[in-house]
């Protein structure tokens, strides 16, 4: 047995030093987006905690938070509707320690779950953990935890190890042909660091030209956090004839994979073609980089019982499948801890899947 401590104020360098050393921690693990968790509708409590070894040594970070569901106020322990990304074990462990360790890990949670009044836990293996652990490609290892009921979610990827001019020769031609057409309006420039953090005013302003957005400025400031850490990149794109800025990427990047982490086109500027070639630009850098795996975002297919997606979302993968159509499966599971309230989220899955596929007729 190891010995459970909450996350307090003294340990935080210890859980960063832990996670920036295990290869399937990544930033979702790290104490800094906990500021971003912390923006999250819903927000309740900090819950993470992890086990220490006999020495004092951490074998386990377990990101942990509570959340008040948007639809009835109930409170669960997830990332304000999202899953809590699988916790990171050390890999300095045999395999029966391993065990032992997350046995340990899941008995905690539903202690703290049950002093907490949370009705449910939902918990993803990301693709940042399953490349870290080729075997978890093809195992689930939320399998193993009784009471976990399992589902699958497919997000897509661009695979970046054959180099850029490989990846890019994947594109949909009518892309690259955009991005050719419009190269003469647009001023590229990959932004890091001081520079990057100092263009948040710029990005603030093209947020707002943005319909698409809601800014916000506590997302803002954690997004300078992400950039001053070196944890991200930011594209700008600038209008040439204007001289003004009309487009920003943010790209997270650590342990060689990314993720499309945010977007913003102002709309005066989106003829140009402004988010494909700020794409383009991302690929072209994380390649230079030495970047494995470059994650896009959910799929949005039909609609299903777990998910329906809207018009916005089944755009924005028609876009993002425009540069890979390879899908990588998001293992997804969630633990219900009251039969009420596994029949009251059913009830509504399946109410809100019955009128996706069977819609009222329009009356005139």
């Amino acid at each position: 047995m190891f010995d459970v401590k909450r996350l307090e104020p003294g340990l935080t360098a210890a859980w960063d030093a832990f996670c920036d050393a295990q290869p399937d921690a990544w930033i979702w693990h790290a104490s800094l987006f906990a500021g971003q968790v912390r923006c999250l509708p819903g927000f309740s409590k900090d819950l993470r905690f992890v086990l220490v070894d006999r020495r004092g040594d951490i074998v386990a970070a377990v990101p942990l938070y509570l959340c008040a569901n948007g639809l009835d106020g109930a409170l669960e322990c997830n990332l304000g509707g999202w899953s809590l990304p699988f916790p990171a074990v050390s890999r300095d462990l045999d395999e029966k320690s391993r065990e032992a360790a997350l046995r340990q890990v899941f008995e905690t949670i539903d202690g703290v779950a049950a002093q907490e009044n949370a009705l449910r836990v939902s918990m993803a293996v990301l693709p940042q953990q399953r490349l870290a652990h080729p075997a978890a490609a093809t195992c689930n290892p939320l399998l193993d935890w009784p009471g976990y009921l399992q589902r699958q979610e497919r997000t897509i990827v661009l695979d970046l190890t054959s180099g850029a001019e490989h990846a890019l020769a994947q594109v949909r031609t009518r892309f690259a042909r955009y991005v050719r057409s419009k190269a003469h309006a647009l001023d590229l420039a990959v932004l890091r660091g001081r520079e990057a953090v100092a263009a948040l005013e710029e990005y603030a302003v093209v947020e707002r030209r943005d319909a698409t957005q809601h800014p916000c400025a506590a997302r803002l400031a954690f997004k300078g956090a992400l950039l001053e850490a070196g944890l991200a990149f930011l594209i700008r794109a600038r209008a040439v004839a204007e001289d003004a800025a009309c487009g920003f990427l943010m790209v997270l990047y650590d342990k060689g994979l990314a993720f499309d982490y945010a977007v913003a086109v102002d709309d005066a500027f989106k003829d140009l073609r402004v988010s494909h070639a700020m794409k383009f630009r991302a690929i072209e850098e994380l390649a230079a980089r030495g970047c494995a795996g470059y994650e896009l975002g959910i799929y949005s297919g039909p609609p299903s019982l777990y998910r329906i997606p809207d018009a916005k979302q089944q755009g924005i993968t028609y876009f993002k499948t425009g540069f890979s159509k390879q899908l990588a499966t998001l293992y997804i599971a969630e633990k219900f801890y009251t039969r009420d309230y596994l029949r009251r989220v059913t009830r509504r899955r399946l109410a809100a899947l019955e009128a996706a596929l069977f819609p009222e007729p329009a009356h005139d």
